[in-house]
């Protein structure tokens, strides 16, 4: 332990030890900063309602000693926990957990999954890493965990408005658009209902009638119906009861 000894050679022996292990948590604190800030890699713009979330954070340890590390990630709110590599532990407080100790100037890698709410809008959370002298701990790394959900509440409405703001000087092309605003009402309407299969059949005939658009990109219209497809998948997925209820139901 640092403090005072009742020699003088045995406090500057003292303080050298200090300084090395100062030195040490200092290298340490600022190479885990770099990796929650650089080796995370960046979330895409945004995910849709339900989405899987796969995150990963790398974590080095520069010391030449081992060292016992706690990695503690707050989830963002509505957020749940799906796996992770290697298995984390949950706590009394829905926070993720893993305890690690990592070798001497080597890398541990952290991969884990999560699950986002249907709601649209942006969420954060956060990582910390403490690592731990016996029972005392110190905080060596914090980063914010924020990420963007981008629904079907989004989605639809943006995506109706850009369709009816659209111009054609065919009326083939005209026609294909208003019978796409008509399936994509249609979807919203099953939805609405619950009824998420035929929900998924209008979003199909509305991407046939955005690809009969030729003469302006329509590559965001389809991606945005994608999108949905997806979200409302994974909602008729969440609604059907544990296998093994009934021929359709939902793997545990």
């Amino acid at each position: 332990m640092c403090g005072k000894q009742p020699s003088e050679a045995l406090v500057v022996n003292c303080e050298d030890c200090c300084d090395r292990r100062n030195d040490r948590l200092q290298l340490l604190k600022d190479t885990l900063d770099r990796s929650l800030v650089y080796l995370i890699p960046p979330t895409p713009a945004s995910y849709t309602g339900r989405a899987y979330v796969p995150l990963t954070l790398t974590l080095n340890n520069p010391e030449p000693v081992a060292v016992e590390l706690e990695v503690t990630v707050t989830l963002p709110a509505g957020f749940s926990y799906v796996t992770s590599t290697p298995l984390a532990s949950v706590n009394a407080q829905g926070q993720v957990v893993w305890h690690i100790t990592l070798a001497a100037n080597a890398t541990q890698t952290l991969d884990w999954s999560l699950r986002a709410p249907l709601a649209s809008g942006v969420y954060s959370g956060q990582i910390e890493v403490k690592q731990f002298y016996g029972a005392t701990s110190v905080q060596v790394g914090s980063t914010p965990l924020t990420i963007e959900v981008k629904g079907i509440d989004v989605l639809m409405p943006k995506l109706i408005a850009d369709l009816k703001a659209l111009t054609f000087a065919s009326s083939q092309e005209r026609e294909a658009r208003d019978h796409a605003l008509d399936s994509l009402a249609a979807a919203q309407g099953k939805l609405a209902t619950a009824e998420y299969d035929n929900a998924i059949e209008s979003f199909a005939e509305a991407v046939k009638e955005v690809q009969i658009i030729t003469r302006i990109p329509v590559t965001p219209y389809r991606l945005s119906i994608d999108a949905m497809m997806k979200e409302t998948q994974r909602r008729w997925v969440d609604a059907l009861p544990p296998c093994p209820a009934r021929p359709q139901c939902r793997a545990m």
